[in-house]
């Protein structure tokens, strides 16, 4: 086989699922080699792990969502990949995204024709699949999409030294880190779920969102290996709040985080945050990740207040038989009884029925 002029040693025999001028071949992506698929992704310089073929199988694994994602080829090579899967949700039908379960997502292609290309035939598998509409969880031109930007993405350079980490933080939040030290409060490096999916599973029903189900926890922690981490912050022994982290190409994500109802009093949250970044440092990472947030809510203020400036994050949709974009803000007033309903299921039955109802809500 010759060495594609991108440096990969193979070329792609697909069933073409569609064509453009140029060249561009768009085609189903579960046949791509995936050494192929994550070099490319390694490679592009706005790739995320939402890109990445270790991504897939946690979603294929954890939710078993039907996959559409598509890879563009030009004379063998790849140009681009568009992760996208079938949801369901509640109220709003099936549903075609890029990509669920993920801050990030959309097109990752060498250029403009190439993402155009490949939007325009998930366009067409929407369509044909007659679902509400297509997210695309990613920038591009809006044009024809419908535009959702309430939410903000945080990020920002790392100190070089973990000495330095405590400084960059603001005075206030400086001051619950130290307000938590004093009380007792430790971390630790977690190698298993034992405390983290507990906690996370009781701080999300608190909210009033449903839990995920292990089994994608257990992904993560499978497919990222070294770049997924847990902390988790105790007192005397007991677990008070764990993060759960992943690391892409130089950046910490600090992405799945919950908390007894002990954390807010004891500042567990200012001194877990701060730990992260710390670790983040001493893994040589130079960049932290917030992660996103609505515009307006108690997170999005938190992580202002831990010294991150917020970004605005587009995401675009595509309407095809919806007649008006999602709304999954929280004060929406179609999902208030659905929260509020599910804040009073106990625990055991809001735990049990989480991971099912969390397929929807992604």
């Amino acid at each position: 086989m010759r060495k594609s002029t991108i440096g990969y040693p193979w070329r792609i025999q697909f069933s073409v699922v569609g064509k453009t001028e140029g060249g561009v071949k768009i085609e189903a992506i579960e046949t791509c080699p995936t050494d192929a698929w994550d070099a490319f992704v390694r490679d592009h310089p706005d790739s995320t792990p939402f890109h990445t073929s270790a991504w897939h199988r946690v979603l294929r694994h954890g939710y078993g969502f039907p996959n559409k994602s598509l890879i563009a080829t030009q004379d063998g090579d790849i140009t681009g990949i568009l992760p996208l899967y079938l949801v369901r949700q509640p109220l709003g039908g099936r549903v075609l995204i890029s990509a669920p379960q993920a801050v990030y997502g959309g097109a990752l292609a060498k250029d403009v024709m190439v993402q155009s290309a490949l939007e325009e035939q998930a366009r067409a598998i929407a369509a044909q699949a007659g679902v509400a509409y297509l997210e695309i969880r990613g920038a591009g031109s809006v044009g024809e999409w419908h535009s959702l930007s309430h939410y903000a993405t945080f990020r920002k350079t790392l100190p070089r030294q973990t000495c330095e980490v405590l400084g960059s933080i603001p005075r206030k939040q400086r001051a619950e880190v130290r307000k938590g030290e004093k009380l007792g409060l430790t971390v630790e490096v977690d190698t298993t779920l034992d405390r983290f999916y507990p906690i996370y599973a009781t701080s999300v029903h608190r909210l009033g969102s449903p839990v995920f189900p292990r089994r994608y926890a257990e992904g993560l922690m499978r497919e990222f290996g070294e770049d997924c981490e847990i902390l988790t912050v105790t007192k005397n022994y007991e677990a008070i709040a764990s993060l759960l982290s992943l690391r892409h190409k130089g950046w910490a994500m600090p992405y799945h985080a919950g908390g007894t109802n002990k954390a807010m009093a004891l500042s567990a949250f200012p001194v877990l945050y701060a730990a992260a970044m710390e670790r983040a440092v001493q893994r040589e990472d130079h960049g932290f990740d917030f992660g996103r947030s609505i515009t307006g809510t108690g997170a999005f203020d938190f992580k202002r207040n831990f010294g991150f400036e917020p970004t605005p994050l587009t995401y675009r949709v595509a309407l095809i038989r919806a007649t008006q974009p999602p709304d999954m803000r929280p004060d929406n007033p179609r999902l208030k009884p659905i929260v509020a309903a599910w804040k009073m299921l106990p625990a055991l039955i809001a735990n049990r029925l989480g991971p099912w109802v969390s397929r929807q809500v992604v």
